[in-house]
């Protein structure tokens, strides 16, 4: 039998979550033995951190909304934001063209839009968010604005359908 370590690859926020919902799962110790035996441990632990992951996304989609919706208010708020930057920049690519140092990105209307849609509906994690980012760093030369017909680059939907 191979044991997993199950908590490797989570984020911060979804060990804190995972941590507190296994504590939880423990109070309920004797349910989970007599209904999953040996296994009773392995299977809270599982289901912690699934529970974890899906509700460390959902408070980052939630946090993007109130930072969208905060934005475009007539009278902003000061929004909590807690970002894990240095997991960002451990797993950020190393930009190799220094001619955009500041990480600036310029886009039309329509293409803002559909990103934020994208960022709404299609992006099932916070690194799928980063990584369109990044594309638009690579994209991005300050010689144009972004536009639609540099979406797909963006998304990287053209890998996927070749997948």
């Amino acid at each position: 039998m191979h044991i997993y370590n199950l908590s490797e690859g989570l984020t911060t926020r979804e060990l804190a979550i995972s941590r507190q919902l296994f504590n939880q799962y423990k109070n309920e110790a004797d349910k989970f033995i007599e209904d999953y035996g040996a296994e009773a441990e392995n299977v809270a632990r599982g289901r912690s951190i699934k529970l974890a992951k899906n509700m460390a996304t959902k408070e980052s989609k939630q946090r993007i909304k109130e930072m969208i919706k905060n934005v475009l208010s007539t009278k902003p708020q000061p929004v909590e934001e807690v970002i894990d930057s240095t997991e960002y920049l451990k797993n950020r690519k190393a930009v190799e063209d220094e001619k955009n140092p500041i990480d600036l990105v310029t886009m039309d209307v329509p293409l803002l839009i559909r990103m934020l849609e994208f960022a709404k509906e299609d992006a099932k994690t916070d690194m799928d968010l980063h990584a369109a980012v990044e594309n638009m760093l690579e994209i991005s030369n300050n010689e144009r604005a972004l536009n639609m017909s540099d979406y797909n680059s963006i998304v990287n939907l053209d890998s996927k359908t070749n997948d």
